[in-house]
């Protein structure tokens, strides 16, 4: 158990101590940014994908830093599941913080909560919440990427999403994003394409 202990803690001190470099990461944390974004999801449920093997969702998203270490987050979005004579719709609002540990670094560290609600149509509204953590990579003065790993629960259900994004700086307010994200209980796989303007 302690020696556990100290291994976690070793890690987490490496990880801050990566972030100790001079220059900015040029992704999306600690930027003022809205963005639109388009997805795709192969459900992992053998009976849902049997109904629709591709389900369409769409969304946006909006990110305000408050402090240097604290990003406000909100996000909407929206899925349709389509099976021909059956249709269900999900929509959900999110919102929380981003915590980052090393906002002027190259590499930087951070934590992620998030509350909210899922409406099913037809069906119920159920709240959800999320926690996590992820490390923005700088890779030069326009790109980054970014994995992070977060456990969602959503009324009885749990799963724990493993993704990864990439963005690039088109001009010095424009940006495009891509996302691959894994649920590793339930086995969904999602594709995001996207695009955002800092102001």
């Amino acid at each position: 158990m302690v020696r556990n202990a100290t291994r976690l803690v070793a890690t987490v001190v490496c990880i801050i101590g990566l972030g100790s470099s001079a220059v900015e990461a040029r992704g999306l944390l600690g930027e003022r940014y809205g963005s639109l974004h388009l997805g795709v999801t192969r459900p992992g449920n053998s009976r849902l994908r049997e109904i629709d093997s591709s389900v369409i969702g769409f969304g946006a998203s909006m990110n305000l830093p408050v402090t240097g270490n604290v990003d406000l987050n909100f996000a909407l979005s929206r899925e349709e599941l389509d099976g021909g004579t059956f249709e269900i719709d999900l929509t959900s609002f999110q919102g929380g913080v981003n915590y980052l540990i090393s906002p002027e670094s190259e590499t930087c560290p951070f934590l992620i909560g998030r509350l909210g609600i899922v409406d099913t149509s037809p069906g119920d509204s159920d709240p959800m919440i999320a926690l996590g953590g992820g490390i923005e990579f700088g890779l030069n003065d326009k790109t980054a990427l970014t994995p992070s790993l977060v456990f969602m629960h959503v009324d009885d259900a749990d799963d724990l999403i493993l993704s990864g994004e990439g963005n690039y700086w088109i001009t010095e307010s424009v940006f495009g994003v891509a996302g691959l994200g894994i649920g590793l209980d339930e086995g969904d796989i999602v594709v995001t394409l996207g695009a955002g303007v800092r102001f």
